[in-house]
C-alpha cells in the first residue's frame, strides 16, 4: 500500500475529497516520503507527526482538528504492512 493510500482517507474524512483535500494528501506523501531520521529536532517540527500537524494546520484553519489527522496519520503510517 503507498503512502497516499494509507494517508488519502484519513485527510478526505476530515477535510473532504476536495481539490484542496487531495492537494493537501499529495503534499503530504512528498513531505513524509522525504522526512529524515532526525537525531537532532528541527526548530518547527520534532517528530514527523509534528510536520503532519503543523502542515494540516498551515492548509485548513483548527489546531485540534490538525492534530486528530496527524495522530492518526501517524498511525496508520506506523502499522505494518
Amino acid at each position: 500500500m503507498t503512502t497516499y493510500e494509507k494517508i488519502a482517507p484519513i485527510i478526505f474524512e476530515t477535510y473532504g475529497e476536495t481539490e484542496w483535500g487531495r492537494s493537501l494528501a499529495e503534499y503530504l506523501v512528498t513531505k513524509i516520503e522525504a522526512w529524515p531520521n532526525r537525531v537532532q529536532p528541527s526548530y518547527y517540527a520534532d517528530t514527523r507527526e509534528d510536520m503532519v500537524r503543523l502542515t494540516c494546520w498551515d492548509w485548513f484553519s483548527g489546531g485540534s482538528t490538525a492534530e486528530y489527522v496527524a495522530k492518526k496519520i501517524e498511525a496508520v503510517l506506523n502499522e505494518e504492512s
